[in-house]
């Protein structure tokens, strides 16, 4: 009886080894599988974890990579404003440039009074592109920085105010790129001016602090600059 026992569990060990081995020859076969899937492209390239593909060249092949874009943003003319705008690659997802912008709009203009909103500053910005620098939907962020000048003016006297602002905005958009290096965006957003740039009442002159029209035309400068910073474009120029 005993013979018997020990024989039952030499065959029992010969099966659990005989398991094992099955096991351990299944395991090396899915790495050597995923290995040459991993080298199929003949050049014994793999790609490292947490790499991400790149949409682009995957879906867009025909549109190539560019490092540098010099564009105007002509939108900015129904503000009566015009804006420079540079931005180039620093690394596979982010840009970072600034901006030039230059605002002269005369926002009232009766009974022989004008009031007029001038402002020039520059603005830094970053963006962030999700698949390709330069192409492609982004989304970024601007300090701008300048002097804005308000003023209410007749033909005998004028009353204004120089406030420097600093204006942080955020934006959201889209780039499209051609192979020529053409180059379209469009983007959206808005932040605050800090501080907000205004002419009170004890910025007219004294004899015009009570003068309705003196008032309404402060009033229409105020409000042409205002508390919002609208950030839009609609940009053209060219990528290199």
């Amino acid at each position: 009886m005993k013979f018997f026992t020990n024989l039952f569990r030499v065959k029992k060990l010969g099966l659990s080894v005989k398991v094992i081995v099955v096991l351990s020859a299944s395991v090396l076969n899915a790495q050597n599988l995923f290995a040459q899937e991993t080298n199929a492209s003949g050049n014994g390239y793999k790609q490292p974890m947490g790499e991400q593909p790149d949409f682009n060249k995957k879906y867009r092949p025909n549109v190539p990579s560019h490092d540098l874009v010099l564009e105007l943003n002509p939108l900015l003319l129904i503000n009566r404003s015009i804006a420079v705008e540079i931005e180039k690659k620093v690394s596979d997802l982010m840009t970072a440039g600034g901006d030039l912008v230059y605002r002269d709009a005369l926002v009232y203009d009766e009974k022989e009074l004008k009031g007029r909103v001038q402002f020039l500053g520059v603005a830094p910005k970053i963006r962030f592109y999700p698949f390709q620098p330069l192409d492609g939907f982004f989304f970024g962020a601007k300090l701008t920085i300048g002097q804005t000048n308000l003023s209410v003016k007749s033909s005998e006297e004028k009353s204004e105010k120089g406030v420097l602002t600093v204006s942080p905005t955020a934006h959201v958009g889209y780039r499209f790129t051609t192979f020529s290096g053409f180059t379209l965006a469009a983007y959206v957003g808005g932040g605050v001016n800090i501080p907000k740039p205004e002419l009170v009442k004890s910025d007219l002159k004294e004899s015009r602090r009570a003068d309705k029209n003196w008032n309404d035309a402060s009033e229409s400068v105020n409000d042409a600059s205002g508390l919002f910073k609208p950030d839009i474009g609609l940009t053209l120029g060219i990528a290199i």
